[in-house]
């Protein structure tokens, strides 16, 4: 028998699933118009357009939930969901495309493979959160 598991309203709101999914699919819909931007105008303004919403939105989305940094082993949970990974991609990625176009590169940790510049920047965004809302509770206690 299958166990029954429920989540509670206060634990996932269909609403962030739901616009993480469109938000997500305007990215891959984005890149694929990129290919065809310059064949008419109005596929290059949809591609303009799509490119200066969905990427902050998706952004803002992301951020939203870093709200739980305060939480112990939030920096833990930052480093396991994103930079062990990017890391592991990065590595992936560099050996992938040596052994693809048949010659070697430095392998460069801050210059991002393909799409890994995500990881990478949640992972900065995630760190200057801590550190600016930190210094911010700091700063209130100094001087109130």
């Amino acid at each position: 028998m299958a166990e029954d598991v429920r989540f509670s309203q206060a634990e996932r709101d269909p609403w962030f699933d739901n616009a993480r999914i469109i938000l997500v699919s305007l990215v891959v819909l984005g890149h694929i118009l990129t290919v065809y931007r310059f064949d008419s105008d109005l596929v290059f303004f949809l591609n303009n357009f799509l490119s200066l919403v969905r990427m902050p939105a998706l952004i803002f989305l992301c951020g939203y939930f870093a709200k739980r940094w305060e939480r112990e082993g939030y920096v833990l949970g930052v480093f396991r969901k994103l930079v062990f990974p990017y890391f592991f991609f990065q590595v992936v990625f560099h050996e992938y495309y040596s052994w693809l176009y048949g010659h070697g590169s430095d392998l460069r940790f801050l210059m991002p493979e393909y799409t890994l510049w995500f990881l990478l920047s949640l992972a900065s965004w995630n760190a200057l959160f801590v550190i600016f809302r930190g210094s911010s509770l700091l700063f209130r206690s100094l001087f109130s």
